[in-house]
């Protein structure tokens, strides 16, 4: 399960919930589920809280590490940080 769909969960009513809730156990595969599914998360706002939370826990991730020297090994950290908070898919 991902951030956007508890995300959207978390904030849907008792209907939306209980779709989810059937979703995640199976009962729900047809191509207008899935449809369905990326209309509550939309609706919800639920992939821009998560991008804006992997932005704030990336940042929070590079500051932690910037009392580290300079070099390959802290490059490589940022870089792994920057790419996944980029990648947004």
């Amino acid at each position: 399960m991902t951030l956007p769909v508890i995300l959207a969960y978390a904030r849907g009513d008792e209907t939306d919930r209980k779709f989810w809730k059937d979703a995640v156990e199976g009962r729900r595969a047809s191509d207008e589920d899935f449809a369905y599914a990326i209309d509550l998360v939309r609706k919800t706002r639920a992939v821009d809280d998560t991008l804006a939370r992997a932005r704030h826990y990336g940042q929070r991730a590079i500051d932690a590490i910037g009392h580290f020297p300079n070099g390959k090994a802290k490059d490589a950290m940022i870089e792994a940080v920057e790419f996944a908070v980029a990648r947004a898919y």
